[in-house]
């Protein structure tokens, strides 16, 4: 059976792997805290539900708290990308680094 991520379930569902990603997990053996999950594009046949992605080529659009919606390139520095993902740390980001 193929799966494909992040397609068939509404965003209300609640807590379900097609509307829920991230930007990593706590892991201590990283500098950060955090074993990094970088975005990617959508590959057919590879399920990853963890993961920020889109099927653009070049990047995904994101959503931020500050209400602008801006494209972030999968190249993205895994430590800019976990910042984006933790508005409680209070460190500060390179907005030309998306």
């Amino acid at each position: 059976m193929l799966w494909i991520a992040g397609d068939d379930w509404s965003m209300y569902t609640g807590h379900q792997d097609d509307i829920l990603r991230s930007v990593g997990w706590p892991d201590v053996s990283y500098p950060s805290g955090y074993f990094p999950f970088p975005p990617m594009q959508d590959t057919p046949g590879y399920l990853s539900t963890d993961r920020f992605g889109s099927a653009h080529a070049g990047g995904l659009n994101m959503g931020l708290c500050d209400g602008s919606v801006r494209s972030v390139s999968y190249s993205i520095d895994a430590e800019v990308h976990r910042r984006l993902g933790n508005r409680e740390d209070g460190k500060p980001i390179d907005g030309s680094t998306l």
